[in-house]
C-alpha cells in the first residue's frame, strides 16, 4: 500500500471533516421542498426567489388557519365545559324539587339530561381527547443529503487551512447544539401543552359521569315519589333515563380519546 504524503493526509482530513459535518447538518435541514429549490435556482435564480417567497406565503398561511381552527376548537370545548358547570349547580335545587313535585323534577330532569348529552357530544366533536404527535421523518432528508454530498475535489491543505476547517467545524458544532437546545425547549413545550390538554378533558369527563350520575338518582327519586301518588309510568321520567343511556356512549368516546395512546415523544432528529 501507497503511504501518503502530509499534504495528501491533510488533504483527506479536511475533507472527511467537512463532508461528515455537511452531511449531518443537511440531513437535519434539507426537506423535499427546500432540495428541489436548491435545485431550481441553479437555473433561475430570480424565479426560483418568488417560489421561496410564494412557498413561505402558503406555509404562514397554513399556520394562521391550523391555529385559528385550534383557537375554534378550544372555545367549543370551554363551551362544553362552561355547560356541565351549569347543569351541575341545578342540580342541588332539583334534588329539593323531586320530593315536593316529582312531575316538574322529573321534566327538568329529562331536558338537563338532554343538555348534558349535547355538552357531551359538543366536547367530542371538537377534538376531546388529546391526539399524540407524529415526529416527522427524516429518511427523506437524509436521501436527499446523501445525493446533494456531490464529487467535489479537496483542495490542497496547508496548516492554515486544516486550523480553519476545524475552527469551523467548531462553530458548526456550537450551533447545532444550540439549535438542538430549542429543539428540545420547543417539543418540551408541546409536551407541557398535550398533558394540560388530558388533564382537562379528564376532568370534562369526570364532571360529566357526575352530572349524569346525579340525574340518574334525581329521576329514580321522582318515581319513587310519583309510584307513592300511584302514578305508575312517567313519560319524562322514561325519556331521561334514555337520553342518560345515550350520554354514557358520548363520555366513554371523549373518555376513550383522552386515554388512548402515549403522549408523544421528544424526538431531536426532526
Amino acid at each position: 500500500m501507497t503511504a501518503l504524503g502530509p499534504f495528501t493526509a491533510q488533504t483527506t482530513l479536511i475533507s472527511l471533516l467537512k463532508t461528515g459535518a455537511a452531511n449531518v447538518s443537511a440531513a437535519k435541514k434539507q426537506s423535499p421542498q427546500n432540495a428541489l429549490l436548491d435545485h431550481l435556482e441553479k437555473a433561475d435564480p430570480e424565479k426560483t426567489r418568488d417560489l421561496r417567497k410564494q412557498y413561505q406565503e402558503s406555509q404562514d398561511l397554513l399556520q394562521r388557519l391550523q391555529s385559528s381552527r385550534s383557537s375554534l376548537a378550544e372555545q367549543r370545548k370551554a363551551d362544553a365545559a362552561e355547560k356541565i358547570k351549569q347543569i351541575k349547580e341545578k342540580l342541588a335545587m332539583l334534588r329539593m324539587l323531586a320530593a315536593v313535585n316529582p312531575e316538574a323534577a322529573a321534566r327538568q330532569a329529562a331536558q338537563l339530561a338532554n343538555e348534558l348529552k349535547q355538552a357531551v357530544r359538543d366536547y367530542g366533536s371538537a377534538g376531546g381527547g388529546a391526539s399524540p404527535s407524529v415526529a416527522p421523518s427524516t429518511a427523506q432528508t437524509a436521501d436527499a443529503a446523501a445525493q446533494a454530498g456531490g464529487t467535489e475535489q479537496p483542495a490542497a491543505a496547508t496548516p492554515e487551512t486544516v486550523r480553519q476547517a476545524l475552527d469551523d467545524i467548531k462553530k458548526q458544532r456550537e450551533a447545532e447544539g444550540a439549535a438542538l437546545r430549542d429543539k428540545i425547549q420547543q417539543q418540551g413545550s408541546a409536551l407541557a401543552v398535550d398533558a394540560q390538554k388530558r388533564r382537562a378533558d379528564s376532568e370534562f369527563v369526570q364532571a360529566a359521569k357526575d352530572a349524569r350520575e346525579d340525574l340518574k338518582r334525581i329521576l329514580e327519586a321522582a318515581k319513587r315519589r310519583l309510584q307513592e301518588k300511584g302514578v305508575a309510568n312517567n313519560r319524562d321520567i322514561t325519556a331521561g333515563n334514555n337520553t342518560l343511556r345515550d350520554a354514557v356512549s358520548a363520555i366513554q368516546h371523549v373518555a376513550a380519546a383522552a386515554t388512548s395512546g402515549a403522549p408523544p415523544a421528544v424526538n431531536i432528529l426532526a
